[in-house]
């Protein structure tokens, strides 16, 4: 049984992406079992397909877990590292355990920490599905970003596994559009708030502008709830006589990290080619 490994990279995305576990987004409504006429196999919502020696239906593209095999608990996993067992040839996965950075077992060579992120935000945001197409978007496009050369979207088996006649058509195209949404909207966040007016009464309420930022693309996020606090703090020079305003102590108003602006942290396991 494999290790499996997670990687945490606090310093480039606000979500989290791991490998060899589900994501902790919770989504479990019932479905029935799974079957051909649903486009699911028996390792969960997407399609079986051949290995890269030939072997009819002895590999899979798209997500592990319900309607399929269980692998962490009733959440979607994907997998990122081709070279390794999937669950069920390994006997399953120990838990995920933090890593700070990710290397291709495809290429060798330790991937853009950018790309970390960049996968952390499509799993996030899409994996947790029962649809068998989007499933094998996101499974593409985990490859593309976590394992590479000729598992790459445009790669000689990343282009293979996308077009093999069971796989909807649509995969393919809704991977790309996973792709550059990522290198768009991929944390870290940045959250600014800005007053509409640069002083006040002491206690007054005061409107304010939030926005999101993309740290990696400085693209602000749209469409982010923000909780305010239950309780602003309130900064000032001292005591203001009546009538007069109490200026705020700073030039500018604080950027504090965001959280995250999408799903709960998603996480990934290795899995056959």
């Amino acid at each position: 049984m494999h290790e499996p490994l997670v990687r945490v990279p606090s310093r480039l995305a606000v979500t989290v992406l791991a490998a060899a576990a589900a994501s902790i987004l919770v989504w479990s409504p019932a479905h029935a079992a799974p079957g051909p006429g649903d486009g699911h196999d028996r390792f969960g919502p997407g399609y079986a397909i051949p290995d890269s020696d030939g072997h009819a239906s002895s590999s899979h593209i798209g997500a592990y877990g319900p309607p399929g095999m269980s692998v962490y608990g009733e959440y979607e996993t994907f997998c990122a590292d081709p070279t390794r067992k999937g669950p069920d040839a390994a006997g399953g996965y120990t838990g995920p355990r933090t890593v700070e950075h990710w290397t291709s077992s495809v290429t060798g060579r330790p991937v853009p920490d950018a790309h970390l992120a960049y996968a952390s935000y499509i799993v996030g945001k899409y994996g947790q599905t029962r649809d068998a197409a989007q499933a094998a978007a996101v499974d593409a496009a985990v490859y593309e970003w976590l394992a590479g050369g000729t598992y790459g979207i445009d790669g000689a088996r990343g282009t293979q596994r996308l077009a093999y006649p069971q796989v909807d058509p649509s995969a393919r195209t809704t991977a790309h559009r996973y792709l550059a949404e990522a290198r768009k909207y991929a944390g870290p966040y940045r959250l600014t708030v800005t007053p509409k007016t640069p002083q006040t009464r002491a206690g007054t309420k005061v409107a304010v502008t939030v926005t999101v930022t993309a740290q990696l693309s400085g693209a602000h996020v749209p469409g982010v709830t923000v909780a305010p606090p239950k309780r602003a703090p309130m900064a000032s020079t001292g005591r203001s006589p009546p009538g007069k305003t109490a200026p705020r102590t700073g030039s500018s108003p604080p950027t504090p990290r965001a959280p995250p602006p999408f799903a709960p942290p998603p996480r990934t396991c290795p899995a056959p080619a």
